[in-house]
């Protein structure tokens, strides 16, 4: 029976002269591959000394996120690294934020503590730890801040979104109205939705800012829809 185990001078060939390389093989595999698959990559990826590749470690943590919706064992795949690069200490990030933002929120300042300067996804997953954290929306706000004035990056609307998140989940929806408003460019569906589902739990006490938010994503979703989408 042929052996399926992967093996360097594959892996290098693969790399180097087939049209779509290592990383692109895991990304598209963690659609169709299950958690025994992820399992074996892991250990060929560590065994073939590949871990040293920030590219093809940060896939297999990759997998164990989407594959297998067990992201506490992209974190331990992560203490397994010797020196890991920037596409790791993202993967742990994001992998962090889904069951513990607060690790998220540290793993974050670790990365910075290395040198390793944070990019827009980078601080999407910190803003995403932050919405689901029990941390001041001041905090979340200074990282939009931080994005601007030191690391010289616009916030996105996915970063806007999950401040906006944030505000409405520990009850600040007139702020939360008030920053959607401001939204230059259209809102995308998901952050809709949300804002609107914070908006419908307050509607018994604040009928007021129910309804003006109501204003709000009739407009925005009307931009998007008819001239973007």
């Amino acid at each position: 029976m042929m052996s399926t185990r992967l093996n360097d001078k594959t892996i290098q060939r693969w790399n180097t002269q087939c049209i779509f390389p290592m990383n692109f093989f895991f990304g598209y595999a963690a659609d169709i591959v299950g958690m025994e698959v992820v399992q074996r990559l892991h250990s060929e990826v560590l065994e073939l000394g590949l871990g040293n590749n920030d590219r093809d470690a940060g896939m297999v943590m990759s997998l164990y996120n989407r594959v297998a919706n067990r992201p506490e064992l992209a974190c331990e795949f992560f203490s397994s690294l010797r020196s890991p690069g920037y596409t790791a200490w993202r993967n742990l990030i994001w992998a962090y934020a889904a069951y513990d933002p607060m690790k998220a929120i540290a793993a974050f300042g670790k990365m910075e503590n290395t040198h390793i300067k944070p990019n827009l996804d980078s601080l999407r997953a910190l803003m995403y730890a932050h919405a689901q954290a029990e941390t001041k929306n001041e905090d979340a706000l200074k990282v939009l801040v931080k994005m601007k004035e030191e690391y010289n990056l616009q916030p996105k609307i996915e970063h806007i979104g999950c401040y906006i998140d944030k505000l409405g989940k520990i009850g600040f929806i007139a702020e939360a109205i008030k920053v959607a408003a401001e939204i230059e460019c259209p809102l995308l569906n998901h952050i809709c939705g949300m804002i609107f589902w914070e908006c419908a739990k307050s509607l018994p006490a604040d009928k007021g800012s129910a309804n003006k938010m109501r204003q709000v994503l009739t407009r925005t979703m009307l931009v998007h829809f008819f001239f973007y989408g």
